[in-house]
């Protein structure tokens, strides 16, 4: 409930009142009510009337229906709010954020960059501070402190250290159950227009997490006997989308919230590696060492690990695919063309190709030419292990006489209409 002291509050809206009724403001809540009060008072001699007030402080809404009826809906530049049966007893809801002041607005860069720095942090984890995180954790679900296994890595995790029949049950779960109760606690003070701004400034930009889903698929393939372990594990990374929301509703919106459990969430996402957390001992691991990223946010390390542990585990990729070691650890410019052949996986043929690059392609294997025509050439390679063969347009420019080559459709048949397909093809991208 709000209770104001100082800051102005003002009527927005009343139903079923005449014209002459107009908003005003006052100092105090009380004040607000009792104007309120008496127009809806004086606004009750039908047997329908309807009608609703708004108090507005600072942003937030508090929402008091009159003799609402069932149905009765409102809008307030946002989707419709159904308002409940008159049949229930109803005093003032909680507090609900309706917009975004332009102040609020320009914090939001700061909060998402708080939050791409941990999810991108390549930081030790401090191994007291990690445990002082579970203990918080365990004790919102009710449960004494357990026994902490520490892992450089998620592979160092020594799951051989505490036998299983003390393990006790698994509790993942339940801590996502906390933390999905304390997300729905925070969005239920938040109008939808606004969680959908904060969606698309803080959410968006965190969600996808490649390294996640990469070093998952790597634990499995190499390790498939503890591939449900991975899978259940307790990932702190995915939950920075969810916490920057939080921390900014309660941090600039004001919203309600429970310290204690933001407290044990927010300490779990900032000092701890992967969890997995049973009733008598929780396994937890490092940080990586390194994390290459290219623009897009995918693991990308040219003749260099794009993920690595202090332990020596590590992952190789490009532009988001996982590469063996064989291909990572040369640059780009170091693959030779007739690999692509060669390499039995069609994702990975994509990505040599794409590193090779469609000219080295050209000088390196031995294409059918289809079709001259000014200065540009159609160009035709079988490649094994494609599906279809490759065509490609090399131009030369006359004045300057460099050699460019893209990839056409191979369904084109002349160089002429390959360089009507590119031209077109690039004034869309132009537009």
């Amino acid at each position: 409930m709000l209770q104001p002291t100082s800051l102005a509050v003002q009527v927005v809206g009343v139903l079923n009142i005449t014209q002459a009724q107009k908003p005003r403001s006052f100092n105090r809540l009380g004040s607000a009510a009792a104007w309120a009060t008496n127009i809806a008072n004086a606004s009750s001699s039908g047997a329908q009337s309807e009608l609703l007030y708004f108090l507005i402080l600072s942003g937030r809404t508090a929402v008091r229906p009159y003799r609402a009826t069932i149905g009765n809906r409102v809008s307030l530049n946002s989707p419709e709010t159904t308002f409940p049966s008159p049949s229930r007893t109803l005093f003032m809801t909680t507090s609900t954020v309706l917009s975004l002041t332009a102040c609020q607005q320009q914090s939001l860069p700061l909060y998402r960059q708080g939050a791409l720095s941990l999810l991108h942090s390549t930081q030790p984890v401090n191994f007291a501070q990690a445990c002082a995180a579970i203990r918080e954790a365990y004790h919102l679900i009710g449960l004494a402190a357990p026994l902490v296994v520490w892992g450089e890595s998620p592979v160092s995790m020594d799951f051989e250290a505490v036998p299983t029949k003390r393990w006790g049950e698994f509790l993942g779960h339940r801590l996502e159950a906390e933390r999905d109760r304390f997300t729905q606690s925070i969005e239920s003070q938040i109008s939808w227009p606004v969680q959908m701004a904060l969606e698309e400034s803080l959410r968006n930009p965190l969600l996808e997490v490649p390294h996640t889903v990469q070093l998952l698929e790597q634990l499995e393939r190499n390790h498939p006997s503890q591939a449900s372990l991975w899978q259940t594990a307790v990932k702190p990374e995915l939950w920075l989308e969810s916490l920057a929301v939080e921390a900014f509703a309660l941090e600039v919106l004001g919203c309600d919230y429970n310290y204690q459990i933001w407290k044990a969430l927010s300490a779990v996402a900032q000092h701890c590696g992967w969890l997995l957390p049973y009733e008598g001992v929780c396994f937890v691991s490092d940080r990586p060492r390194q994390l290459r990223l290219n623009n897009q946010g995918q693991l990308h390390g040219e003749g260099e690990v794009a993920l690595a542990f202090s332990d020596g585990f590590s992952l190789y990729a490009n532009a988001g695919v996982r590469l063996p070691e064989h291909y990572g650890r040369l640059h780009p410019r170091q693959w030779q063309a007739r690999w692509i052949a060669e390499e039995p996986d069609s994702l990975l043929q994509q990505v040599l190709m794409e590193g090779v690059g469609y000219g080295r392609l050209v000088q390196e294997l031995e294409g059918e030419v289809i079709d001259d025509w000014n200065n540009s050439s159609l160009i035709q390679l079988e490649i094994a292990g494609l599906e279809e063969p490759i065509l490609l347009l090399k131009r030369c420019c006359a004045q300057t006489r460099v050699m460019d080559v893209l990839r056409v459709p191979p369904y084109l048949r002349s160089a002429q209409s390959a360089a009507c397909w590119v031209h077109w093809n690039l004034l869309t991208v132009e537009v």
